[in-house]
C-alpha cells in the first residue's frame, strides 16, 4: 500500500519506513522509523491534522482516564462528534521542509541545483533509486504532547502578542499571593483556539456555542452564568476595597507608622492585582480560580486593615458569601454562579440566591446527586410539599406573595369558582383567612366566615357564588324561563336567609307566612321534586333517547341538585323542567 500508492508517482523503498539498523535482533531491525510516518502524514496538511485522520493511528481510550488528576471519558465527546483537534490541537512541531542549503551537503554542481523544484525527479533519484533516508533532506516533523505552559504561550502569542497577560494568568491559575489552580480545560491541554473558533476580522472569538460544541446544549447558558456569578463576587468586594483605600489615606496623619501603612498598601495592591486578573482576564477562563482570587483578595483587604487597626480591622471585613458545596460533591465546578440564577419551579419563580446563600442549602437538598454521566443528573428531586415544609414553618416577613406571585392569573375551584385576584388583591383579604394562621399548606378556612357574618357586604352579591340557586330563583334556565313568585315580589336572598348563621340554614318563612301550614307545603314541594328526580333518572337510562336529549336531562338534574332546595326556590320552574324531561324521555322509547 505505502510502496505503490503514493501521489505523483513516488515510490518508497523498504528502508524509507523501516529502521536502517542492520545489527541486533529481528524486532529492532524491522522497527518502523516514526519520523518518516510523521513526515508523510503531516507535511502537506493544515493545522497539524494528519492525512488519514487521528483514529487511523490513535484509538480512543476505553472508559475513564486521568488527565492531570482529573477524570475524563473520551466516549462522551466522540458521541458528540467533537474533533480530536479541538483539544489536541498543538501536537505537531516542524514543517518537513527541505532547506536548499542541505543539498550542498552532497552536491556542489550548479546544474544539479537547477532541479531543486523538480520534486518527482528528486524523489526518484534519492529515495527510489538510492534509498536515501528522508531526513537527510527534510527537516524533521515531531509529533506528540508538548508542555502545557509552552503550548498556551506559543498559541496566544501567535495571535495576541502581549495582549492577554491577565487572561493567560487566569487560565493557567496564577495570582498574587494565592495558590495556583489551573482551569480544567488547561489541564486537559485545550489551548486558546480550542474555544476561540469564530473568526471576526483579525480576532478569534469564543461564544457559548463553543462550549456547546463539545459539552452539549446544556452548557450553552453556562458562560453567562459564570460571568454573572464572578462579577457578583467582584461587586461584593469592590466596596470593601474602596473603604480600605480611603482608610489608608485617612490614617497617614493619625500616628500610624509608615511601616504599617506600607504593609497595608502592599496588601491593597495585591488585592487590586487579583481583582484585575478577573475583570481583565474574563472570569469564564477559570471560574473556580476567579472565586479563589476574590477570597484571597478579601483576606488581603482584611489584613490591610489589620495592619492599621489590629484584630478590630480584620473583623471589619466579613467573609465572602458563597454557596455550600455538597460533601464529596463537585457541583459548583460547573454550576458556578448558581446563586444568580432564577428558574421556574412548581409554577413559581425560584431564586437560587436566598436558598443557597441565605439558607445555606446545598445542592442535594433539592437535586438528584447522580453523577454527571448518569441519567437523571441534577434533576429536581424536591417536591412542592417539601418546599412548603420550610416556607410554611413560620410566617415570612415579606408575606406569601413573595413566592405566590401569580395571584392575578391563578384559578382554583373550591366547590365554586374562586378568584384569588378578587379576594387577595381587590378585597385585601389576608391569606390566613383561608389558609390558616399556622401557615399549614392547603385550605382550612370557610367562605361563610366572611360572606355570612357581615364582614363582607353580600347584599346583591349572592349570585356571585350561588349561581345555580340564582338561575332557578330568577328563572333564567333555558327552556323554563319563569321567575319565582318571590323574585317577582322583590324578595331578596337575605330576606329569607338570616346572615348570622354559619352556614345559613334558618328560613324566615314565618315572618310572612303561617309557620305550620307553610312548613307542610315546603315538605310537599320537596318530596314531589325528589320523586320526579328519581323518575327522570330512570327514564334517562331506558329507551332510545339521543345523546343530545340525555345531555339536556343530565344538565337539568345537575342544576337542581346544585341548587340544593329541592325545588323550594322556584317550585313551578323545577316541576316544569322535570315534567318536560319525563315527557321527552317517554317519547323516545
Amino acid at each position: 500500500q505505502f510502496l505503490q500508492h503514493l501521489p505523483r508517482g513516488r515510490i518508497l523503498r523498504c528502508a524509507s519506513c523501516h529502521s536502517q539498523i542492520v545489527q541486533g535482533d529481528t524486532d529492532e531491525h524491522m522497527t518502523v522509523t516514526e519520523s518518516t510516518c510523521f513526515l508523510c502524514h503531516f507535511k502537506t496538511t493544515a493545522s497539524g491534522e494528519p492525512i488519514a485522520g487521528c483514529p487511523s493511528c490513535h484509538k480512543p481510550p476505553d472508559g475513564i482516564v486521568l488527565i492531570s488528576g482529573m477524570e475524563f471519558n473520551h466516549r462522551k465527546y466522540l458521541d458528540e462528534d467533537v474533533d480530536c483537534m479541538q483539544c489536541h490541537n498543538d501536537v505537531v512541531d516542524g514543517d518537513g521542509s527541505v532547506p536548499q542549503e542541505r543539498c550542498y551537503t552532497c552536491h556542489d554542481r550548479v546544474e544539479r541545483m537547477q532541479e531543486y523544484e523538480n520534486h518527482t525527479l528528486i524523489h526518484q533519484m534519492h529515495v527510489t533509486d538510492h534509498k536515501i533516508d528522508c531526513l537527510n533532506c527534510h527537516l524533521e516533523i515531531k509529533h506528540g504532547q508538548r508542555a502545557m505552559k509552552e503550548t498556551v504561550e506559543l498559541d496566544c502569542r501567535a495571535c495576541h502578542i502581549d495582549k492577554h497577560a491577565e487572561t493567560q494568568a487566569l487560565y493557567v491559575g496564577i495570582g498574587d499571593g494565592v495558590s495556583s489552580l489551573p482551569d480544567p480545560m488547561f489541564l486537559a491541554r485545550v489551548s486558546c483556539v480550542g474555544c476561540h473558533t469564530a473568526h471576526e476580522g483579525d480576532t478569534m472569538k469564543a461564544s457559548a456555542d463553543s462550549c456547546a460544541e463539545c459539552h452539549g446544549e446544556t452548557y450553552s447558558h453556562m458562560e453567562e452564568q459564570w460571568r454573572t456569578g464572578a462579577m457578583r463576587l467582584v461587586e461584593e468586594i469592590g466596596g470593601r476595597r474602596d473603604r480600605v483605600a480611603r482608610e489608608i489615606e485617612a490614617v497617614r496623619s493619625n500616628g500610624v507608622s509608615a511601616e504599617d501603612i506600607a504593609t497595608a498598601e502592599a496588601l491593597l495592591l495585591s488585592a487590586d492585582n487579583n481583582i484585575a486578573t478577573i475583570t481583565r482576564g474574563n472570569p469564564v477562563h477559570n471560574v473556580q480560580f476567579s472565586e479563589r482570587l476574590v477570597i484571597t483578595a478579601n483576606a488581603q483587604l482584611a489584613m490591610a486593615l489589620g495592619a492599621l487597626r489590629g484584630d478590630e480591622g480584620i473583623a471589619d471585613i466579613a467573609p465572602i458569601a458563597r454557596p455550600k458545596e455538597p460533601e464529596g460533591g463537585r457541583c459548583l465546578g460547573c454550576h458556578f454562579g448558581i446563586e444568580t440564577v432564577t428558574v421556574a419551579a412548581f409554577g413559581q419563580a425560584f431564586d437560587h440566591g436566598p436558598h443557597v446563600l441565605g439558607e445555606e442549602l446545598s445542592c442535594e437538598k433539592c437535586h438528584s446527586p447522580a453523577p454527571q454521566e448518569v441519567e437523571g443528573h441534577g434533576t429536581t428531586a424536591v417536591t412542592g410539599a417539601e418546599c412548603a415544609s420550610c416556607h410554611h414553618e413560620e410566617a415570612r416577613d415579606d408575606g406569601c406573595q413573595s413566592c405566590h406571585t401569580d395571584l392575578r392569573t391563578r384559578a382554583v375551584s373550591y366547590s365554586k369558582p374562586f378568584s384569588h385576584a378578587k379576594h387577595a388583591l381587590d378585597y385585601r383579604a389576608d391569606c390566613a383567612d383561608c389558609h390558616g394562621s399556622d401557615t399549614t399548606r392547603g385550605f382550612v378556612g370557610e367562605c361563610v366566615s366572611c360572606h355570612h357574618t357581615g364582614r363582607v357586604d353580600v347584599e346583591g352579591k349572592c349570585a356571585d357564588c350561588h349561581v345555580a340557586q340564582h338561575a332557578i330563583y330568577e328563572g333564567t334556565v333555558e327552556g323554563a324561563a319563569s321567575p319565582s313568585i318571590h323574585s317577582d315580589a322583590e324578595v331578596f336572598c337575605i330576606d329569607c336567609h338570616y346572615t348570622d348563621e354559619d352556614p345559613i340554614e334558618t328560613l324566615a318563612c314565618e315572618d310572612c307566612h303561617d309557620e305550620e301550614r307553610y312548613a307542610d307545603m315546603l315538605r310537599t314541594w320537596q318530596e314531589g321534586t325528589r320523586k320526579k328526580l328519581a323518575q327522570v333518572a330512570e327514564a334517562r337510562g331506558s329507551g332510545r333517547a339521543s345523546r343530545a336529549l340525555i345531555a339536556e336531562i343530565e344538565r337539568h338534574m345537575r342544576l337542581i341538585q346544585r341548587d340544593g332546595s329541592l325545588g323550594f326556590h322556584n317550585p313551578e320552574l323545577v316541576d316544569t323542567l322535570l315534567s318536560d324531561d319525563l315527557r321527552k324521555a317517554g317519547a323516545a322509547r
